[in-house]
């Protein structure tokens, strides 16, 4: 796709820059990853103009406006010593069972007293 639109020739339809832009508005981390950064400078260059992540875009892959929103993520990364889990932790099946053997040990032993 990147390579499609390198060249000035290219007219891209409708049906295109609907599926990109459904592309781009699948939030899946954030701050955007490289790939949604490259996917936001892809649209910058058939929609015009584009407001994303890093700017204003008017035609061209980079903005004409930046947008302050990449440095105040960089600001709050660093003075943020933690780091945030996005998504929770997965639990292998291994860990499952000793989960439950010790949930039917804490029960038997309260029945039990």
């Amino acid at each position: 796709m990147e390579d499609a639109l390198s060249s000035e020739v290219i007219e891209v339809t409708p049906g295109v820059k609907h599926m990109l832009l459904i592309l781009y508005n699948v939030n899946d981390t954030f701050p955007p990853n490289k790939n949604k950064l490259r996917l936001e400078s892809l649209l910058a260059r058939v929609i015009v103009p584009f407001l994303g992540f890093k700017g204003l875009y008017y035609g061209e892959s980079e903005p004409v406006v930046e947008s302050s929103e990449p440095e105040l993520i960089a600001r709050r990364r660093s003075s943020d010593g933690s780091r945030r889990i996005s998504r929770p932790l997965s639990i292998q099946p291994q860990q499952v069972d000793t989960l439950n053997e010790m949930f039917l040990k804490a029960i038997r032993k309260q029945q039990e007293g």
